[in-house]
């Protein structure tokens, strides 16, 4: 089987993702993450979705079946597999766990999880206990656990003790026969009995017991013929998606169709699928006109939301023709597009994503955040320094092409200072001091004749010292240690042969600790400066020694509350250096910590201690020594993007925006070791 890694852009997430403030506009957006063939999908026509108790998203396309990890895909077909199709049609996870896949022109496979392998069921000729085609169009479940099929030769139900079929087909002579042989929707009511859409036959209602169908026909000019989709909106009513007459509710009483809008203001003629969701929100995916949902459907005044493809950014649904809707254990909905992958759209309120740019613009990755009560300050990969009031709800944006401002477009760390101006870590113009009041910009940059200046350009991480003197972490100069009185700097690099020297110049994040200063370095562990003494301490990875740390390529660093050092390490995980022990713990029982990638840390205000990573947001409790994690906040979160507001709010910023959230509310699971 073919495994792809789901390029870091969506480490999504799964994606996905969720409802937003928009810094921009300063209104409810909507974010919709994508999981596609550019980022490891076997085809972009998307026909089903199911997800598994294990985390395991199984996705069927025209051209191969799917299975997502949250990071990686697994693609299963005829040429690595013995999967009996490549044309996947629908998905079911019985009550037993087990997947069973309907393709188009292989029939009927059952999926064995311990050996990885399909069994297939298939049209045998001349054998009528077989199933009746091999072109299957759904799957479904009844409330007693058997197994139904709607084919296009039939509705077949399967007796899992004798491995046969039990097939009903049109029969002209027989009034009490399915109207038609192309089954595409079936749904149970709570009277036991199925209720069959076929496409072409329109709606039949069939007693299990008695075996008779009765076939609905109506006079009336929207009775449909051609049904995709069935969903019950309460106990008398069953919505029908259909192609030529749009959506219609069906009166299970009356068995008469009706045309309602539920306040839907556009001209809808397919419904590919329907879905009610857990909270009573009724889903609707068209052909053409996008996504619809419908809150309190039941009302007299329900609201409506129309999702639908904006070709001016990305953050849109990708797509206006919808063939697949799943919900999961998170509420997020997965949608199954004609053309473009598979869209997730998250509406969880524990967290908010806030967009780094406007409608029209392409996302930016943000490489800093920081917020204080007069603004969100957030520093974007190539565009430089925007600021977004609340209060004004206005919106600015400095870089390199305003004259007398950031003079760089690349913002990479931001620190509020003591006076309250803010040090600005840039890429190319150094360090830049801004007052966000007047509005005036002073730069600090190398000059290569003067040794008190700075030594590099590239600056990482700011921190401020009790004499209100900035230490600066630098990629390719060091430390540096800034006297604001005198604007002078002192550089700490690397000196070859020399036992007292910082271990390496490319230095990441800084933590200080009274008259200590600690600092994650790329490539040389982690170093540790005696301020008093100009000392330097390195921790490095020994090869078979626990006590050392995981790795000496680390990206974050941070010292909490209790006194301790947090490491985020590229590819290897988190270590934690206890202080008063000096012993490491490298987290070597949790593997789903132990080989993370850890781009920032921050620690709340009970305690708990957040990381973000490339596979999304953890944290560690001490009072139980266990790791939790949020799986909808899958991003690709940068260095040293963490930061917590004097309210308690943590954000992240990540390869589209900032995730914000409240630490005290969020719903996190556990990780297990």
């Amino acid at each position: 089987m073919k495994t792809k890694q789901i390029k870091s852009y969506f480490t999504l997430f799964f994606l996905l993702l969720l409802s937003v403030f928009s810094p921009c506009f300063g209104q409810s957006q909507v974010v919709f993450s994508k999981i596609n063939q550019t980022n490891g999908l076997s085809n972009d026509r998307v026909s089903c979705i199911v997800k598994e108790k294990n985390g395991f998203v199984w996705i069927g396309t025209e051209n191969g079946l799917n299975r997502f990890d949250g990071n990686k895909i697994k693609i299963y077909n005829k040429q690595n597999s013995n999967l009996s199709s490549n044309d996947i049609a629908d998905l079911l996870i019985d009550r037993k766990g087990r997947i069973w896949i309907g393709t188009f022109g292989g029939g009927l496979n059952l999926y064995n999880h311990t050996n990885d392998k399909f069994i297939a069921y298939k049209n045998i000729l001349n054998n009528n206990t077989s199933i009746p085609s091999n072109e299957l169009n759904t799957l479904f479940e009844d409330s007693k656990g058997t197994i139904w099929l709607g084919t296009k030769n039939g509705l077949s139900a399967f007796n899992e003790k004798t491995q046969t079929f039990k097939t009903y087909q049109f029969d002209s002579k027989n009034v009490y026969s399915i109207s038609h042989n192309d089954v595409r929707s079936i749904y149970e009511d709570g009277n036991k009995n199925l209720w069959i859409g076929t496409f072409g036959g329109g709606l039949n209602k069939f007693n299990p017991t008695t075996r008779k169908f009765n076939r609905i026909k109506s006079s009336s000019a929207i009775s449909p013929d051609y049904i995709h989709s069935l969903c019950a909106i309460n106990k008398n009513e069953i919505l029908i998606g259909t192609s030529g007459k749009g959506l219609l509710t069906f009166d299970v009483n009356s068995l008469s169709f009706q045309k309602k809008s539920y306040g839907i203001d556009k001209t809808i003629n397919i419904v590919r699928c329907l879905k009610r969701d857990r909270n009573g929100l009724i889903w609707i995916g068209t052909d053409g006109v996008g996504l619809f949902k419908i809150k309190n459907i039941n009302s007299t005044r329900p609201r409506v939301d129309n999702y639908t493809n904006d070709s001016q950014t990305d953050l849109s649904i990708s797509s206006n023709a919808i063939y697949a809707l799943m919900e999961d254990e998170n509420s997020n909905i997965w949608l199954g597009t004609a053309w473009n992958g598979v869209d997730v759209l998250s509406l969880n309120k524990d967290y908010v994503f806030i967009p780094s740019t406007s409608k029209g613009e392409s996302p930016i990755s943000v490489l800093s955040v920081y917020k204080n009560k007069e603004a969100l300050f957030m520093g974007l990969d190539g565009k430089g320094l925007t600021v977004f009031s609340e209060k004004t709800n206005s919106t600015k944006r400095y870089n390199s092409t305003n004259k007398n401002s950031i003079g760089d477009d690349y913002i990479q760390y931001i620190y509020e200072a003591q006076d309250g101006t803010l040090w600005i870590g840039t890429f190319v113009n150094g360090l830049v001091n801004f007052n966000y009041k007047t509005g005036s910009f002073t730069p600090f940059k190398q000059n290569l004749g003067d040794s008190k200046s700075l030594s590099f350009n590239d600056v990482r991480y700011i921190v401020e010292d009790e004499k209100n003197n900035f230490w600066i972490a630098t990629w390719g100069g060091g430390l540096n240690y800034l006297d604001v009185k005198t604007k002078e700097f002192k550089s700490f690099k690397e000196k070859t042969g020399s036992k007292n020297t910082i271990s390496s110049d490319n230095v990441l994040s800084l933590q200080k600790d009274g008259s200590l200063i600690w600092m994650a370095t790329f490539g040389g562990g982690v170093n540790l400066l005696n301020t008093k003494t100009n000392q330097f301490k390195v921790f490095k990875s020994v090869e078979g020694n626990p006590n050392s740390i995981s790795s000496d390529y680390l990206y974050s660093i941070l010292k909490d509350s209790k006194g301790n050092i947090w490491m985020g390490t590229a590819g290897e995980g988190i270590n934690l250096l206890d202080t008063k022990t000096q012993k490491i713990n490298r987290f070597d029982a949790f593997k789903n910590v132990r080989y993370q990638t850890v781009m920032a840390i921050v620690e709340d205000n009970n305690g708990l201690i957040w990381f973000s990573t490339k596979q999304g947001i953890f944290n560690y409790n001490y009072a139980t020594k266990t790791f939790k994690n949020f799986s909808n906040l899958n991003e690709d979160y940068h260095i040293n993007s963490g930061f917590k507001d004097e309210k308690g709010i943590l954000y992240f910023g990540c390869s589209k925006g900032v995730v914000k959230f409240n630490p005290e509310i969020i719903k996190v699971k556990n990780v297990t070791p």
